[in-house]
């Protein structure tokens, strides 16, 4: 047995069952790509995410990771009942659940606090307290002063909180992450990272998170799912056993962090390599 199949053995058995927040049993999805080809883009994947959860997804470019938070998130049609919401089958976009973007879109001509109040003056809050959720998920996010500032005159960084924030005032009991922090730096990333696991250290919302960084699933999640490559399918799951609460950047210096590096590497590499070589469509 190599150590990654021992590492996912371990993994495996540690997980104690809980009620389930998103699940999928068997869940193929296919579209045309700019040939008219049809194209599988996930085959077979089962899923389960406990409420209160947080699990990452890694995986190659092209392996479906984005289509299926797109699919649980209800922005791509799901046939059948093969993927569920606390239960129930995926119908549409669902209020309970938000998500946060690579890219923050913030809209240039409205304030950070106008940006973040969009939601609440959407669903028809007063002004007052809308501006009270606002303010007090923009205070939990390391943003208090910034309040009247314009996009433009923010860090790329604080743009992104200021985006992460417009997504949590809405209180979604499911949070979906794709790449949030990917396009930041690898200073202002670290300082996003601790914040937002000290944010959900505190709430414990159910989130579904993919990146590309193994380091950053490994330091933020409690479990790990590793995709391969397109048709996606989940081919190993990683139980991350390391304390809560943690300091992210103390985690990074643990031997197990390592071990898990390794681990999920040796499972991740030769999937890589396929999704290298093939034409990147399917992402």
């Amino acid at each position: 047995m190599t150590k990654a199949e021992t590492i996912r053995a371990q993994s495996t058995a540690s997980g104690a069952p809980a009620a389930e927040a998103i699940s999928a049993a068997g869940l193929t999805f296919s579209a045309k790509d700019n040939k008219g080809r049809e194209l599988t883009i996930l085959d077979g994947v089962d899923l389960s995410v406990r409420e209160g959860e947080f699990v990452a997804i890694v995986g190659p470019s092209g392996c479906g990771k984005s289509t299926l938070l797109n699919l649980v998130a209800g922005l791509i049609p799901c046939a059948g009942s093969k993927l569920k919401l606390f239960g129930a089958p995926v119908t549409g976009i669902d209020p309970r659940i938000g998500y946060v973007f690579q890219t923050h879109a913030l809209l240039p001509w409205r304030t950070v606090l106008g940006n973040v109040e969009i939601g609440p003056e959407i669903k028809g809050l007063p002004a007052t307290e809308r501006r009270r959720q606002a303010v007090e998920v923009l205070r939990q996010l390391g943003l208090e002063g910034f309040e009247d500032h314009y996009p433009a005159q923010i860090s790329g960084g604080m743009r992104q909180r200021v985006g992460l924030a417009r997504t949590l005032v809405a209180g979604p009991e499911v949070i979906l992450m794709d790449e949030p922090f990917g396009a930041l730096d690898a200073q202002t990333k670290l300082l996003i990272q601790d914040i937002f696991i000290n944010y959900w250290e505190s709430h414990r919302k159910t989130v579904l998170f993919v990146t590309h960084d193994l380091g950053e699933a490994i330091t933020m999640a409690d479990r790990i799912l590793v995709m391969s490559a397109r048709p996606g399918r989940f081919k190993a799951t990683y139980t991350v056993d390391i304390p809560r609460p943690r300091a992210l950047a103390q985690v990074r210096r643990l031997p197990q962090y390592t071990t898990y590096w390794e681990s999920i590497w040796e499972d991740l590499k030769d999937e890589a390599k396929t999704a290298l070589l093939a034409d990147g469509s399917g992402r």
